[in-house]
C-alpha cells in the first residue's frame, strides 16, 4: 500500500482541475436548465456541459479512489458517511447524464432527465456538507500544528478553477459568435408568395399546426423524421410500419402533389394546410366546379 503522504501529493495534483471540471459542468448544466432557450447559444452551452461532463467522468473515479485511500483510516463519523454518501449518488447522475449522452432522451423514458437534474443537485449538496464537516470537525491538534485545513487543495487550486471555467465560457462565446457570423439568417415569412389567410390571421389553419411565436418555420429548423423517432420512440415506430411514411414513395401521390403545385400555385398554400384526405375530397370538389 502507497504511504500516505505519496497518496496526498497525487490527490493535490488531481483536485484543481477534478474541481474546476465539477464547477464548469454544473454551471453549463444549470445555465441550460434555467435559460430553456432554443438559441446558438444554448446549444454550444449543451456541447460544453456534454464535453465538461465527460472530463467529470475521467477525473472524478480515480480522484475518488485516492481519496478514499487516504482517508479511510480517520476516526471521523461524520466525515466518513457524507463521504460515502456521495457514492451512490453520483452513480446515480453519472449513469443518467452517460445515458442520455449515448442514446439521448426519449418520449417513453421522459424520467431519466429530471432524475440527472435532481441527482447532480444533489450531489453538489453532499459535496458542500463534506467539505462543511470537514471544516467544523477539524481536529485542534491539527489546526495548531498547520494553517492548512484542507490538505487535498494546492494554494494554486483558485487559479485552476478560475483558469478552466473562464476558458470554457471563452470557448461558447467564440464558438456561437463565430457560427452565428456564418450562418444565414433564418426566414419568417411564407415559401409561396401571396399567402392566403382565408381562415383568419393565424397562418395555419384550419391546420392544428402551431410554432412557438405563431410564425412560420425555416426548413433549415425542422428536424427530420430519423430526429423525430430518436425522441418520440413508440408513436415512431408506429408510423415507420404505415403506409403514410410511404407516400413520398408513391408515383401517384407524388404526381398529385406536383401537379398541385404546379397548376393551382395560391390554392396549394391551402391545400397544403389541410391532411392527405382532406386534401383528396379538397381538390375533388374543386374539379367539380
Amino acid at each position: 500500500m502507497r504511504p500516505s503522504n505519496e497518496l496526498l501529493t497525487s490527490e493535490q495534483q488531481t483536485a484543481p482541475v477534478t474541481i474546476a471540471l465539477i464547477i464548469a459542468c454544473a454551471i453549463t448544466g444549470l445555465a441550460v436548465y434555467a435559460l430553456d432557450l432554443h438559441t446558438v447559444w444554448t446549444q454550444w452551452t449543451i456541447l460544453a456541459h456534454l464535453a465538461t461532463g465527460i472530463a467529470c467522468t475521467v477525473a472524478l473515479l480515480p480522484y475518488f479512489v485516492l481519496h478514499f485511500r487516504r482517508t479511510i483510516g480517520y476516526r471521523r463519523t461524520s466525515l466518513l458517511l457524507s463521504g460515502l454518501l456521495t457514492v451512490p449518488i453520483f452513480c446515480v447522475f453519472l449513469a443518467t447524464g452517460w445515458h442520455l449522452m449515448v442514446f439521448g432522451q426519449r418520449e417513453n423514458q421522459d424520467w431519466i432527465l429530471p432524475l440527472h437534474i435532481v441527482s447532480s443537485m444533489v450531489f453538489l449538496l453532499a459535496v458542500i456538507l463534506h467539505i462543511v464537516f470537514h471544516r467544523v470537525f477539524f481536529p485542534d491538534k491539527r489546526k495548531i500544528q498547520s494553517n492548512v485545513v484542507f490538505a487535498s487543495l494546492p494554494a494554486r487550486s483558485m487559479r485552476t478553477v478560475l483558469g478552466v471555467n473562464i476558458a470554457v465560457l471563452a470557448l461558447i462565446a467564440a464558438a456561437a459568435l463565430i457560427y452565428d457570423a456564418r450562418l444565414e439568417p433564418y426566414s419568417t415569412s411564407a415559401a409561396i408568395e401571396p399567402y392566403q389567410y382565408n381562415y383568419g390571421p393565424h397562418p395555419f389553419r384550419p391546420s392544428q399546426t402551431e410554432t412557438h411565436d405563431g410564425k412560420f418555420v425555416d426548413i433549415r429548423q425542422i428536424a427530420n423524421s430519423h430526429r423525430c423517432v430518436s425522441c418520440h420512440q413508440e408513436i415512431g415506430e408506429q408510423w415507420t410500419s404505415s403506409v403514410h411514411q410511404q407516400a413520398a414513395l408513391d408515383p401517384a401521390y407524388v404526381t398529385n402533389v406536383s401537379l398541385l403545385a404546379e397548376k393551382e400555385h395560391q390554392r396549394h398554400t391551402l391545400l397544403r394546410r389541410l391532411p392527405r384526405a382532406c386534401r383528396v375530397v379538397n381538390r375533388r370538389a374543386y374539379r367539380r366546379r
